[in-house]
Formats: structure tokens, C-alpha cells, sequence
């Protein structure tokens, strides 16, 4: 099969602080993929902006398409499927941008190994997560949308961005006077505060069903300015069955969520569901190094209805995120 993958950060280039926080993060997702369909006995080509090129970035694929970093991507990602006869566009992006592609390239008759744009559209918006995961009897920590205080009935609490990642505007907040630091609250929601051990779940899913594949340690920074500092992959825990539970019932209550999917979660007492990351996450790179589990070729076979076995791990990884760079090493 013929595959060209497409990473945002990369596609589009560097253009702000931020964009250079995330780009190498965005980079090892790409490669991680776009290696992993070539090793698979695939086709693979990949969009890198000029820019990321000149850095002296390589990946192994069969062919690397360049761009300056201003095209209007959807039809580009389009163009260039057509150009070079691809049968599937593996897409990886944030949450909001995620939905657009997958929409367009869908409308155009052009297949994506993704999950269903509905269904990440309800993943990218944290309080619609939260009403689903409640109404379907999952746990998950008390939340709304922060159009005043009086909603908060007890302190500390977590402050974020309704569609962020990776911590954005994540805030913990210990009392009232805090909130005024937060500025304009649109699309901020709030949520109880749950002192536990951060964590994530690696699943695949079919669109109805989802295998748990890993329990991930996620290092977080809570306070003012939150950030999320890297992770160890795999990780145990007295409840990690109860957290693949949770997890696996948290994927299957979105129904189209297709491919690889991230679960985040805090275990308290008990698992608490975060958040559903309905796309490739770092810990994957993580999850392919410290087995033999191929991720992309995973997501593949999930996406066309086979879900893999939990793999042997062999390795145990850990990768920190600093200063714009993400490293990862066996410890």
C-alpha cells in the first residue's frame, strides 16, 4: 500500500516559541510513523516544510515532499495524494486541526488512518469528553465550563483549555483570588482537583472496540504555569487492570475512535478518567522502543478491523521534554 503521512509542526514549520516547544515532539511522532509503515513493507512518503530540512532533520521513507511552510495543507495534503497515487493519508495533528483534515480529505474521497471526525471532535472537547464519560458511567473527576465562580464548590481545583494539548493553559488553582491571574475565560473549563499518580493508556481501537496496550507514567508540573515534562513507558501499578478497565471502557463510549489512541488518567483510590487523545501520542514513540510492537502498522490493522496483542516489553524507556526537545533513553 502506498501511505504519505502528515505531521502540522512539521508540514507548516516553525513559526512561533511554541511551535518550536512542540516541533521536535511532532517530528519523532513523524518519523515514528512514517518509518514504521516503510518497515512494514509499505510505500511511505512524508510533507516536511523547508524549514525543517535546512535544520538537517532525515527520516527514512521513500520519499520526502518539501514545502514552504504556507500552503493552504488540506488541499496540498490532497494535491499531493492525487500526485502520487496514495491510497491512505496517515494525518497527525492537534485535536482542532485533526477534525478539518480528516473532514476535508474524507469529502474528497481521500481515506485517512484516523479515527471518525466526529469522534474526534468530541475527544478534542474536554467538557463534551467529560459528558459522555458521565453519562456512561465512567469515572471521572466533576467538571465545567468556567463562565464564573460560583460554579466551584471546593478548592484546589484544574483550570484548562476546553480543546488543548499537552497542558495548555493548564493551571492549578488553590483559591478564589487565583482565578483573576487567568485572564479571558473563554473556552476555559474547571474540574476537581485529583491528587493521585499521572498516567496514560495506550489503546488501539476498531471504531467499537479498544485493546489496552501499555500504562504509561505521564511527569507533570502543576502550578500557575503547568507543563508536561515527559514520561516512562511501561509502568506498573497495583491498579493498572482497573486503569486498562477504565480506559478501554472510556475509548468504546466514543464510538469512531479508530487507530492508535491515548487515554489520559490520574489513579487516586481509584482510576480517574482525564481526557481521551484521540490520535498518536509521544509515549507511543516510547511504547515502540521499549517492545516489538510496530505502531504504525498497529494502527493500521486496527483501523481496518484487527486489533494487535499486547506486546512483549523488553526495555523500559524513559523521555523528557526540555527546552523544545524531547530525549528519549533505556533506563
Amino acid at each position: 500500500m502506498r501511505f504519505l503521512a502528515y505531521e502540522f509542526f512539521c508540514g507548516k514549520g516553525v513559526e512561533t516559541e511554541q511551535d518550536i516547544s512542540i516541533l521536535s515532539e511532532g517530528f519523532s511522532l513523524l518519523k515514528l510513523i512514517a518509518e514504521g509503515l516503510r518497515r512494514a513493507g509499505n510505500y511511505s512518503a512524508v510533507i516536511m516544510s523547508s524549514s525543517l530540512i535546512e535544520t538537517g532533520c532525515r527520516i527514512n521513507v521513500d520519499e520526502v515532499i518539501e514545502t514552504g511552510g504556507n500552503e493552504n495543507f488540506s488541499d496540498f495534503i490532497k494535491e499531493i495524494a492525487d500526485e502520487e497515487e496514495i491510497d491512505f493519508v496517515f494525518p497527525i495533528a492537534p485535536d482542532p486541526e485533526l477534525v478539518k483534515i480528516v473532514e476535508f480529505l474524507n469529502s474528497r474521497f481521500i481515506e485517512t488512518i484516523s479515527s471518525e471526525s466526529n469522534a474526534i471532535r468530541v475527544a478534542a472537547d474536554k467538557f463534551e469528553t467529560y459528558k459522555v464519560l458521565k453519562e456512561s458511567g465512567i469515572r471521572t473527576p466533576w467538571t465545567d465550563l468556567l463562565l464564573d465562580d460560583t460554579c466551584i464548590h471546593e478548592y484546589p481545583v484544574i483550570v484548562k483549555d476546553r480543546y488543548g494539548i499537552s497542558c495548555e493553559n493548564l493551571s492549578l488553582i488553590n483559591n478564589p483570588g487565583e482565578l483573576d491571574t487567568l485572564g479571558d475565560r473563554d473556552n476555559l473549563i474547571v474540574q476537581d482537583y485529583i491528587n493521585g499518580v499521572d498516567v496514560s493508556i495506550t489503546l488501539f481501537s476498531d471504531g467499537k472496540n479498544a485493546v489496552p496496550i501499555s500504562l504509561n507514567k505521564q511527569e507533570i508540573s502543576l502550578g500557575g504555569e503547568s507543563s508536561y515534562n515527559g514520561g516512562v513507558v511501561p509502568f506498573d501499578h497495583p491498579q493498572k487492570e482497573k486503569a486498562f478497565r477504565s480506559a478501554k471502557m472510556a475509548v468504546q463510549s466514543i464510538k469512531g475512535l479508530k487507530g492508535c489512541i491515548g487515554v489520559d488518567m490520574v489513579i487516586a483510590e481509584e482510576p480517574y478518567v482525564m481526557e481521551i487523545n484521540p490520535r498518536v501520542t509521544t509515549s507511543m514513540v516510547a511504547l515502540e522502543m521499549a517492545s516489538d510492537m510496530n505502531i504504525a502498522e498497529s494502527a493500521v490493522n486496527a483501523y481496518m478491523g484487527k486489533l494487535p496483542e499486547v506486546p512483549e516489553f523488553n526495555k523500559k524507556i524513559g523521555f523528557t521534554r526540555y527546552n523544545g526537545v524531547i530525549n528519549f533513553e533505556e533506563i
